[in-house]
């Protein structure tokens, strides 16, 4: 039991937070409550309700209240919080302010009956709600990756369901792209890994946030320019592509981050900006799918995301408690607010992906435990689960085990070997297998098979065109086989003139690339 039950004004204003719902569900005769460090300022409609409220502070906060001096007695020495009544004006209507995707806000959101009795709410009460995000984010589809500690696997998930898009969509001859965002603006993962490579990003997630939150031009014509730089460093794989937006270009700049996801939250109108201005880039690099690597813990920088049912959310943990209380207490609160009997919207339940499982683990009682708290808190009552049919209820909950090589991991191409043959990349390519079969049903002449004869008829015709580009004076350039690096040369001066020196020794292909 807590012996410091109110030492600063903090803990009074938590009462008053939990007893109105966040001052949601004002008792009938306040109009306003407002907790500071030197008093509680009350509004009233006039002083013949100070004795009703007077019993709600005495009900709120019992002995500590002292009705006759009006105050509340804090637990540190003999310090006291005032108690100030003002008369003022009711609103004359109800004015609807939405919820915002913060874990104070969201804490504190009940659903009870006494929300509608009238003798408790005034007419004119200022009442927040959960409003619903709109409009619907169909495509490019937003996957988010989130994991209440660091260390459980979130990354390398995030980077098996990268890698298992590419290699659905090269099985199906298709071409997609992919935005690949590092959000993680504390301890960045991906952006790390990127760093050995040799082509590096122009811009970042940083610049994003602060360009369209302080944008001097149109936002449409900021989110096109900034997407113009995001395009100079495509990574291919077949005929698909991907594009990676760390989350700083230098640690200088990781250092220094004046806008956050949350700044563009706390904009008027800005609940769900943050997914919003993801699936504008998107739209404006013409990407498939964006995949987002969040911040763990309790962080505000997550949680516009964590909280948006817009978006396919991963929550990644292991079956520790420390993960596992942590994670439901995530359930908990994205459980409050998730969307139920909602026509001609796409709203998404979380995901749960339960990493380094071990059979001894997965055989033992606790981890059956493990997968029934989830389920019990994300349904919210346990009669919603059938005994048999455990597996039934809208919270999915995918397994992978424990693998040796995937403790030490660099870059994207070690990422990319040592995932390969993990059930780590087994499970991530079930779910993209699932995601591009939509364009198997809409194109049918799709043949994943090729017979030999084809094969073999493309050998030949590449045979033919290195024949025919032997040598680069007969001017025979237009064909010229395009490289990844001759694409990206292309890419970096789409708007501008070239100012290239092409150096090379002899026979390298000088003439080839000044023709082409």
């Amino acid at each position: 039991m807590r012996t410091l039950k109110f030492s600063t004004w903090l803990d009074v204003r938590r009462i008053i937070r939990k007893k109105t719902s966040n001052n949601t569900r004002l008792p009938k005769g306040i109009n306003a409550i407002s907790c500071f460090s030197d008093a509680l300022e009350i509004s009233i409609s006039n002083h013949a309700d100070e004795g009703l409220i007077k019993s709600y502070l005495k009900e709120w906060f019992g002995d500590w209240y002292l009705e006759t001096e009006n105050f509340i007695q804090l637990d540190l020495g003999d310090s006291r919080l005032p108690i100030e009544f003002f008369v003022d004006s009711p609103p004359l209507t109800v004015r609807d302010s939405s919820i915002r995707p913060f874990w104070t806000e969201v804490s504190y959101v009940e659903y009870n009956d006494s929300e509608t009795e009238e003798s408790f709410l005034q007419s004119s009460t200022l009442r927040k709600s959960f409003i619903l995000p709109e409009p619907d984010l169909q495509t490019p589809s937003l996957i988010s990756f989130y994991s209440f500690k660091g260390g459980v696997g979130r990354t390398l998930h995030l980077a098996s369901y990268l890698f298992a898009l590419l290699d659905s969509a090269k099985e199906l001859n298709q071409e997609i792209k992919i935005l690949v965002i590092d959000a993680d603006l504390e301890a960045p993962g991906l952006t790390y890994w990127d760093r050995v490579e040799s082509q590096q990003p122009a811009v970042s997630f940083i610049d994003f946030l602060e360009i369209y939150h302080y944008s001097p031009i149109d936002t449409k014509e900021t989110v096109r320019i900034f997407a113009e730089e995001v395009k100079k460093t495509p990574r291919f794989a077949g005929k698909s592509s991907f594009y990676f937006l760390p989350a700083c270009l230098s640690d200088q700049q990781l250092l220094d981050t004046p806008v956050l996801p949350e700044h563009l939250v706390r904009s008027p109108g800005g609940e769900w900006s943050v997914a919003n201005s993801l699936h504008q880039l998107g739209k404006a690099l013409s990407v498939d799918y964006i995949l987002v690597d969040l911040r763990a813990g309790l962080s505000e920088i997550s949680s516009p995301l964590i909280f948006d049912p817009r978006i396919q959310r991963f929550f990644v943990t292991t079956a520790t408690e420390q993960s596992v209380a942590g994670l439901s207490l995530v359930l908990e609160q994205t459980n409050h607010i998730k969307p139920s009997g909602i026509l001609g919207k796409v709203f998404y339940d979380p995901t749960i992906i339960i990493s380094f499982l071990t059979p001894e683990l997965k055989s033992l009682k606790r981890f059956e435990d493990v997968l029934l708290r989830f389920r019990i808190i994300y349904e919210a009552s346990e009669e919603e689960i059938a005994e048999d049919d455990f597996y039934a209820t809208s919270l999915v909950i995918r397994e992978t085990d424990f693998s040796q090589e995937l403790l030490y991991i660099n870059n994207w191409e070690e990422a990319r070997k040592k995932l390969s043959a993990t059930s780590v990349m087994k499970s991530a390519k079930e779910w993209s297998d699932s995601q591009l079969r939509l364009l198997v049903d809409e194109n049918p002449e799709i043949n994943k098979n090729q017979d030999l004869s084809s094969l073999l008829a493309q050998v030949h015709d590449f045979r033919d065109i290195c024949r025919r580009y032997e040598f680069a004076e007969t001017g025979e350039g237009e064909g010229l086989l395009i490289t990844e690096p001759l694409k990206n040369l292309a890419l970096n001066f789409q708007r501008d003139l070239p100012r290239i020196v092409s150096v090379g020794a002899k026979g390298s292909g000088k003439t080839f690339i000044y023709i082409q």
